[in-house]
């Protein structure tokens, strides 16, 4: 058997105090696997140093090791579905969760005259909603051009549910459609 997707985490201003930690915390769970007899795929573990672009252009990576294999140091890893690079910027985050919107959204294009209104609705609310709201609390502090491509993206979409030109304003829309305003700034609903 074994024990999926854990996370370790620390801080301190030294790379050194950090790996002693972390090595601790790693020491830690390979006994808590051995005793619940669970295997830990050493092959698996990643780890990333997370700071400024400048703090981290004047540190080196991290070096850990678990039963005997180098952990992989990262600049960006996905964890529960989020993007995290090691600057916190969330450019490539916002970047996948447009490719993610464009394929639901040229899906919808495609189901759009075999369905109603009400069924378009829906499907918005349903499958591409949900990729615009997780975790918005962390990626709203994206770069502002990546942003204003998610609300661009918004926008069409309520003109494309509702049948309406290209150059028709949004504002209507989202009050027709009974959606909040996205703030391609801050993207708060």
């Amino acid at each position: 058997m074994y024990a999926d997707d854990s996370t370790l985490y620390t801080s301190d201003i030294s790379v050194s105090n950090l790996e002693t930690i972390l090595r601790k915390d790693l020491n830690r769970v390979l006994e808590w696997c051995y005793i619940n007899r669970m295997n830990l795929n050493a092959q698996k573990p990643k780890c990333m140093l997370v700071g400024s672009s400048h703090k981290l252009s004047k540190s080196r990576d991290l070096h850990l090791t678990v039963c005997d294999y180098k952990i992989e140091s990262v600049k960006q890893y996905k964890l529960l579905c989020v993007n995290l690079d090691n600057i916190l910027k969330w450019s490539c985050h916002v970047d996948s969760i447009h490719k993610k919107l464009t394929n639901k959204v040229l899906l919808l294009r495609r189901i759009k005259p075999y369905i109603t209104l009400e069924m378009r609705k829906l499907c918005y609310n349903s499958y591409i909603l949900p990729i615009i709201e997780y975790g918005i609390i962390l990626w709203q502090y994206a770069p502002k051009h990546k942003l204003i491509n998610i609300a661009d993206i918004h926008k069409r979409t309520a003109r494309m549910i509702l049948d309406k030109s290209w150059d028709h304003p949004s504002t209507p829309l989202f009050k027709e459609l009974n959606w909040f305003l996205y703030n391609p700034v801050l993207l708060i609903m």
